[in-house]
């Protein structure tokens, strides 16, 4: 009886060690897959040649860790995530004055990818950790969750929403209308499933119409203009498109096209579905339409990535360049001729394009370049 006993108790006591073992594991494994995620930066900041000092040009705007910084519609207040202390918040720039939006969420991990909708009442987030995918509404506590098989989603209006839905049991893929809870209203087209999953990379939406890059094969694809109202879907280019940006004012699009192992860029007006050929030797990520979209700002610099570095992709900032479709010539705005070489990501303008705005690499502060 007394043999039993023990074995008892040591079966109880090896099963709490195991139990607590199993705790100590997991956590020290979400600890390691939290620095990992922060890596990349953390080696960048390593690297103390990168330019943190303000001068007459350059001036730090905001003095937190940021990740995908946009303005409202109107330019009045700039929604960011700070992923040092895992949360949402809202700057006035003008007064530098930040606050918190939902405020009792903490996004453990970080986030991969964050998106508002237009009137910037929600927000549709995806978490770095397990890439689950969520609405929040910025008035409501509780976000709605939306389903794994979402796998990309561009917001339509303030209530709608349109996924790239994948069913993993069937392989079948569509395009569906989301309501603001995730529930899907409609369906709009349906995907030959061996399209999948690279297929769609959303470029905007433009009330009923969005623009989207449609990948035949693994990282090469084509441009398409989809009607949601008449569920009509418009093959716009047959290049193999790389990558490619919509307008401001959604009537062009900016593409890269890979044409003899050469990579060249185009022009297309979305009204005549014409494309020009641009004389553009840089990376996408580092070309910007103007707010009225008439021209471009083309960041020209030089690959900041050092030899064996997990460093994400920035760029130290030697100049930037006013490009004129009409013509294709450009004309010099900024020559950085500062000892320290500033590093960006991240660029965008603010309403009347005085200030050139980026993520500097060194710290992933906010930085502004004045360009008039």
């Amino acid at each position: 009886m007394r043999t039993r006993s023990k074995i008892i108790v040591i079966s109880v006591i090896i099963l709490v060690v195991s139990i607590i073992f199993a705790v100590i594991i997991q956590y020290f494994a979400q600890k390691r897959q939290k620095e990992e995620l922060s890596e990349p930066l953390n080696q960048v900041t390593s690297q103390s040649f990168l330019g943190t000092q303000d001068n007459d040009q350059i001036k730090t705007i905001i003095e937190e860790t940021i990740q995908f910084p946009s303005f409202d519609i109107n330019y009045n207040d700039l929604y960011y995530f700070n992923y040092q202390v895992e949360k949402l918040y809202k700057s006035n720039l003008d007064n530098k004055k930040s606050i918190t939006i939902l405020p009792y969420q903490n996004f453990e991990g970080g986030l991969s990818n964050m998106q508002f909708d237009l009137s910037y009442t929600k927000v549709l987030v995806s978490s770095n950790l397990d890439e689950n995918k969520k609405i929040y509404d910025l008035e409501k506590d509780s976000p709605a969750n939306l389903n794994r098989n979402f796998i990309n989603l561009i917001w339509l209006t303030k209530n709608q929403l349109l996924a790239n839905v994948h069913d993993y049991e069937t392989n079948e893929n569509s395009l569906a209308m989301l309501d603001e809870e995730g529930k899907i209203i409609d369906t709009i087209i349906n995907l030959q499933s061996t399209e999948m999953p690279y297929g769609i990379n959303f470029l905007g939406s433009d009330k009923e119409k969005v623009f989207y890059i449609f990948n035949s094969t693994l990282g090469h694809g084509s441009l398409y203009e989809l009607n949601v109202s008449s569920k009509t879907n418009e093959q716009l280019t047959e290049k193999n498109i790389i990558s490619a940006k919509l307008s401001p004012n959604k009537e062009k699009i900016i593409y890269s096209s890979l044409e003899n192992e050469k990579l060249n860029y185009y022009l297309l007006d979305l009204k005549s579905n014409e494309s020009k050929a641009l004389t553009i030797d840089i990376n996408i990520e580092n070309i910007i339409f103007s707010n009225d979209s008439n021209y471009l700002y083309l960041i020209y610099g030089t690959p900041g990535n050092e030899e064996g570095s997990k460093a994400y992709s920035y760029y130290f900032i030697d100049k930037i360049n006013k490009y004129n479709f009409t013509d294709n010539n450009q004309t010099t705005v900024v020559d950085i001729t500062e000892k320290e070489k500033y590093a960006g990501s991240d660029f965008f303008l603010n309403s009347d394009e005085s200030l050139l705005y980026f993520v500097n690499a060194a710290n992933s502060y906010l930085y502004s370049i004045k360009l008039k």
